[in-house]
């Protein structure tokens, strides 16, 4: 029976169609030529690009120093313009935990392995601040995916040290 209604409804719609275009239907005009923006529209399309000083590094901070607070509010403006660049989100998660908010570090970092899943930088720095957040097993985890996922030569050394000793106190 199924079959059968199948067949009459598409015969239907058919006959629907051949009946409207049997009739003298109204054309519907062109749009008009596509016209180039102009610098000022592009604008604001344009990537998001940090200051890099004249070092030209990555990022404009050093992470050792003494202004991982000053690079946060970079971040976090570079994150409010570019919520889903997972790259940047990790750097705001790194920045929490150089700080020692390792909380909130853990909360960013697992957003940025959701924006960017398979980078084996983002989830090591998860599993690094799961660890100093309390959850060992699941920093295991996630140094376990950043070695699946190809980290290099000289991440897989340290990687595979946290595997067996974890982050020292």
């Amino acid at each position: 029976m199924a079959g059968f209604l199948g067949w009459s409804r598409g015969l239907a719609l058919g006959a629907v169609a051949a009946a409207l275009v049997a009739q003298e239907l109204p054309s519907i005009p062109d749009p008009p030529p596509l016209q180039a923006p102009t610098p000022a529209e592009l604008l604001p399309l344009r990537p998001f690009q940090l200051d890099l000083g004249s070092g030209g590094s990555r990022v404009p901070f050093d992470w050792r120093g003494e202004r991982v607070s000053e690079a946060l509010g970079m971040l976090e403006k570079a994150r409010t313009l570019r919520p889903y660049d997972g790259y940047i989100v990790d750097s705001v998660g790194w920045a929490y935990y150089r700080m020692g908010r390792y909380d909130d570090a853990a909360k960013t970092l697992e957003q940025a392995v959701l924006l960017v899943p398979g980078d084996p930088t983002i989830n090591e720095h998860l599993g690094d601040a799961l660890w100093r957040a309390g959850k060992r097993i699941d920093a295991r985890f996630q140094w376990n995916h950043a070695l699946a996922f190809g980290a290099d030569a000289e991440a897989k050394a340290g990687i595979e040290q946290k595997l067996k000793a974890g982050l020292p106190s």
